[in-house]
Parts: structure tokens; sequence; C-alpha cells
């Protein structure tokens, strides 16, 4: 190591001196740990399984001459025992016990001298099959791909990428093409039981030692020990997330996991609240003192996995805060199964207080009246930090209408119409909510709100009025969209003529013996209309109570369905008149008048003919003079036919 490394190493590991919080480190106890090496822990159920170097070999005399490396088992921490069906060979090191993800492999390092006087090793790794009947079968050393010829191979670790189901063995070796001294490989295993050709993975080792790989399978971690990476001091634990077919960036475990000297063999449990690895840092079981830092014991790190969760809730469509919500907190167990851990309610905030467990995933389902139910995701990492927050943003339930108006007769598109939405209450009464007019389209859209019922009406100069169409919103628990396809029937002359339209006696112009007239049937009949009590009394003050009802009744029905309503049809006949004219079309109107014979047959005539006059005239100021053009140019041309005093006929 360099001395500006290990300047620089100095100051980081001032920046992260403090220790976490959520890790406890213990030493474990006297009967696993002795003053030899022991390393290599791996946890299967409740068996704690690791290497220890407290095994010495005897020559033929009896004299013991060479320390071995061999795998014991541990139940509840009591004193390891030796593993036997054929693993340990106790004329080499044998050592890292791993196994696949069914358990039914189990991977191992078989070491030895390079030769009597040297404490060098070279290591292969070595395999064992499981039998149907649980037996285990004989060790098998790996293909020569694996085991390459005058190299050392170590540190077996079994992966599986959760993307594709592929198992992949990780190991570390001081093959060539490596970026320094021990780097870590990975080889994928093969269906049917071999190994592809060893990739160096680069994005984790440096130019010195990158060793004990472990790769974590519910969150596709990898866990290594590196000295070439800024650290604390020795070999550090380093930590790397795989995302598919990429890799994260290393991270340091920091304190109190790592240590100023050599840590290293990190593994750890499925849950994810425990691991397992060796250091020698201080604390550690030595014989003599000037040896306490020769060899590494193990330790256990107890993480504490339960962080706080803080879910807020918004309103997807401004980011305003959204009180009122349900969220039901469910876990996703590992055999699939959803659990429910917490419901809340808050009428007052958007905030939900939740407790959860590193390393589970989580779903959070959140509803609201009004807004579209949503389940977000949540997976909590080992490394979570002690709180979290998740947004969560709910979608307000829309309601779209669209309308496309047609003609009912040629189903082409038609402009020009205008639309009405219209709330209906409890008893029906109406209230026009939105409106529109597409002089220029024939498509209309509209927002609805939930829970209401509508009615659609559309309009049109020259067509009929339309309001067939009743919509309701209610139970719609999720976005829609309505599509209304509205025809509408062009208004025919037919649909008006003959017209009756009624004057007040001797109007337009009383006492006038003039054929023509400046008033116009519209003013005539607005003050025929504002009469209408005094004829009702004058016409029955000397009945009888009961003659008089009936004769009210009349003049009431008169006045409202001939008088007024005659008026109003005159000024629909007139719109549909323009809309006719203004398509080129010419018209020839018979304009009949009528009068009581009251008087004399001249003066009944000219009377007569100035009520046509006056409707001359109102045709002229109707809808500010739209008429005039077609008047003026013959398109529409008017017949006068004033009948005087003769039998009452319409017009």
């Amino acid at each position: 190591m360099t001395g500006k490394k290990e300047k620089e190493d100095c100051l980081w590991a001032r920046d992260i001196a403090e220790e976490q919080k959520n890790v406890i480190v213990q030493h474990l106890p006297e009967g696993i740990n002795t003053p030899s090496k022991e390393f290599g822990a791996v946890m299967v159920n409740d068996t704690l399984y690791y290497s220890s170097l407290n095994f010495e070999s005897t020559d033929d005399k009896g004299k013991k001459n060479r320390r071995y490396a061999r795998i014991l088992f541990s139940v509840d921490g009591v004193a390891g025992k030796e593993l036997l069906n054929g693993v340990n060979d106790t004329t080499k090191h044998t050592a890292n016990l791993v196994f696949n993800k069914d358990k039914t492999k189990r991977y191992f390092t078989r070491c030895r001298y390079k030769d009597e006087l040297s404490t060098e090793i070279t290591c292969a790794i070595f395999m064992q099959a499981q039998a149907q009947d649980g037996t285990w079968g004989e060790s098998m050393m790996l293909p020569d791909q694996i085991n390459e010829a005058g190299t050392s191979n170590t540190h077996p670790s079994i992966g599986m990428d959760k993307l594709t189901g592929d198992e992949y063995l990780y190991f570390a070796s001081d093959r060539a093409n490596g970026k320094g001294k021990l780097d870590i490989w990975v080889s994928e295993i093969l269906p049917e039981g071999g190994f592809s050709m060893p990739k160096n993975l680069h994005i984790v080792n440096t130019e010195e030692n990158d060793v004990s790989p472990f790769f974590h399978n519910p969150t596709q971690t990898l866990f290594y020990s590196s000295e070439g990476k800024q650290g604390l001091g020795g070999l550090d634990i380093y930590k790397i997330r795989k995302n598919n077919n990429s890799w994260g960036e290393a991270e340091n475990m920091g304190k109190p996991v790592n240590s100023s000297l050599n840590d290293l063999h990190f593994t750890l449990n499925d849950e994810g609240n425990m691991g397992y690895f060796s250091s020698n840092r201080v604390g550690s079981t030595y014989l003599e003192e000037e040896y306490k830092l020769c060899c590494e014991d193990l330790y256990a790190a107890e993480f504490n996995i339960m962080a706080d969760l803080l879910a807020l809730v918004f309103n997807k469509n401004d980011n305003s805060e959204l009180p009122e919500t349900t969220i039901r907190l469910l876990e996703k167990l590992p055999n699939g199964e959803i659990l429910e851990v917490a419901t809340l309610s808050n009428p007052e905030s958007n905030i939900f207080p939740f407790f959860v467990e590193r390393g589970k995933t989580y779903f959070l389902e959140s509803s609201h009246e009004g807004f579209v139910g949503q389940i977000d995701t949540l997976f909590v990492p080992f490394d979570a930090p002690d709180k979290l927050e998740q947004n969560i943003y709910l979608n307000p339930i829309s309601v779209d209408l669209q309308i496309l108006t047609y003609d009912l007769d040629s189903e082409e598109p038609l402009s020009g119409a205008a639309v009405q939405i219209i709330e209906l209450g409890e008893n029906e009464e109406e209230k026009i909510v939105q409106e529109q007019f597409n002089d220029y389209g024939s498509d209309f859209k509209f927002p609805l709100e939930l829970n209401k019922n509508y009615l659609i009406r559309a309009t049109k100069p020259g067509y009929k009025p339309l309001e067939e169409l009743k919509l309701s919103t209610e139970d719609i628990k999720k976005p829609e969209q309505f599509l209304a396809e509205l025809f509408l029937k062009r208004i025919s002359f037919s649909d008006f003529l003959p017209l009756a339209i009624y004057f007040d006696n001797d109007y337009p112009d009383q006492n006038s013996s003039n054929r023509t007239t400046d008033v116009s049937y519209e003013e005539t009949v607005e003050e025929y209309y504002e009469r209408k009590e005094e004829y009702k009394l004058l016409f029955t003050e000397p009945m009888t109570q009961e003659e008089a009802f009936l004769m009210t009744e009349r003049y009431e029905a008169f006045f409202e369905r001939e008088v007024k309503e005659g008026m109003e049809a005159l000024k629909k006949f007139s719109s549909v008149l323009f809309h006719f004219l203004e398509r080129g079309n010419e018209v020839r109107i018979k304009l009949r008048g009528y009068a009581s014979p009251r008087a004399e047959d001249q003066y009944n005539y000219n009377l007569s003919y100035r009520r046509i006059v006056s409707v001359e005239n109102f045709l002229r100021s109707y809808n500010s003079g739209i008429l005039i053009p077609y008047m003026t140019s013959g398109a529409l041309s008017i017949e006068r036919d004033p009948i005087g005093e003769k039998m009452h006929q319409t017009m």
C-alpha cells in the first residue's frame, strides 16, 4: 500500500468513524473460536458451518508438524464438531463450505502446501452432490476451467440470478489476466452441470487482494473483501448490488463490521438480520501476546431490521396533500402469500407512519373516495436508513364525456350546435352546469363529476332540440371515457305551417284606414299578451262563478298556447327559414290576413293588409335583419293575401 493511499484512507476513515447504530457485532463464544484461526462461517437453517485451523498433522513417528484447516459445524453455539461425509481431508486444508440455493450441492476448497517447507498454499474448489436418500456423494474436483493448472482457486460462493434463475459460481483466483493479486471471478453453472469459462469481475477487483465473495440471493448483493479500495485498514468488507445485467457501486460496510485490521468472509442469512464474518481485530482469541493479531476469529453481526416508514399521499394532478386516505400495509411472504401488517386512516393529514423490516417486500394499498385505488411496491433493502419516506400520488377518477353531433337525415357531422350538460337533482330539478358551442366542428368534450345524474341537451338553429340522453356517474371506480353520438333532426316548414298568429282587436294602428304600418308584429303581440288579465275580467264579469272559472281557464290557455306560443313558433320558423335560404334555396311565402267582421269590408281589408305588413316588418327585423338580403334579392318573396272580414282561417 502506498503512502498516498494510506493518507487518503485515514482521511476517509475519519469521516466515517461513527459506528452504525443498527448493527451489533458480537464475538462468537469459546468452543467455536480458538487461539487458532476460524473463518468462512455460514448459517444454514439452525446449523453454523465454519472452518478452523486448529488441527495438526503428525508424521509417522507421531511428531506434530503442520496445522491444517477443517470444516466444523455447530448448533446452538456449542463447540464445533468435525463435518464427516468425506468432506475433510486430513492431509490438506479443507475450508470455505457453501451450498447452492436448494441445498442439494455443497462446494468447498482443499488446499495443499506448495512444498514441505513452504507456508504458501495452493487451493482447488470441490463439490459434493446430495443423493435422493439425503446422503452425500464423493467429493469431486471442479473442472479445469475453474481449477486452472498452476493457479490457486478458493472462496467459492453460489449465487442465483433472480431474472433468469441461473446459478453462478463466484470465487477468488490468482490466475492470469486479472487486475492484481487475488481477483474475484464468476462462472455460470450450466444446466447439464458444467461451467462456463470464468470471467473477471472487473467492477470489484483492484491491484491488491480481492477475496471471499458471498452472493446474497434475496437482495442480489455481492459481499466481498478488498485491501485495494478506500477502507478502514487491512481487508475491508464491501457490498455491491446487482440489477439485472448491471452492477451498482461498491460500498464499504463501515463500522462496526469493518475495523482497522482484516475483516473478511462475510455471509448473511436470507432474512438479512444476522451476518457472520472473520476478523483479527483487537479482542480476537490468541495464544500468546506476541501473536495477538495473528489469527482471525468469527464474529456475528446482528442487524436491526426494523425501520420507520412515513407514507405521504398526494393528489397527482396538482401535488396537493391528500388527507382522508386509507392505506393498508401488506407484506409479501417468501411463499408468495400476502399478509396484512397494518391499516391506517387519517382524516386530518396525508401522513401515515408504519414500521417495516429491512429485507422485506411490502405493498402499500391506498384508497380515497374520488381517486383511483393504487398499490405501490416497496422493497426495504438491508442497508436502508432508519427512517424512510414513500410518496404516493393518487390519480383523481376522471369521467370524460365526448359528444359528436350529426345531421339525422344525412348522417354527416353537424357543426354550429350547442350542447348543455344539465345536472339532475333528487326531484329531477335541472341545473345547467356546462355549456359549449362549436361553430366550426361537431366535437364536444366535458369533464363530469362523480356520483351525479346528467341530462344532455343539444340544440342548433333550424333543428329540433334533442335532450333524450341521460348519463349517471354513480359507482364509477376508475377513469372512464363516454362517447355520445347525437343526431339532430332538421326542422322543416311542414313542422310549422300553417302557422296561426293572433292580433288584438283593431291592431296594429287602431282606427286607421292605412294599408301599411311601421309596427312589427312582435310589438303588437307583446301589448296583446299584457292585456291577458284585463280580458279575463271583461269576459267573465256577467258570468256565474262556475262559468267564470271555466272561461278564465279558456282565456288563460288561449293567451299561453296561441298568443305566446304562436310568437315563439314564428321566431323558430324564421330561424328555419334563414337556414334554408342560407343554403341557396328560394322561398315564396303566402301571408293571409284576417279581421273580425265588426266593421265595413274596406276597413277590414285594410286592417288585414296592415297585419300582413306587420309580419313582414317582423321578418325584416328578425335577428338584426338577417333575412333582409334574401328579401331584397328576391330569394325570399312574400305573397300578400288580405282576406278581410271573411271567416277566420289560419295564416
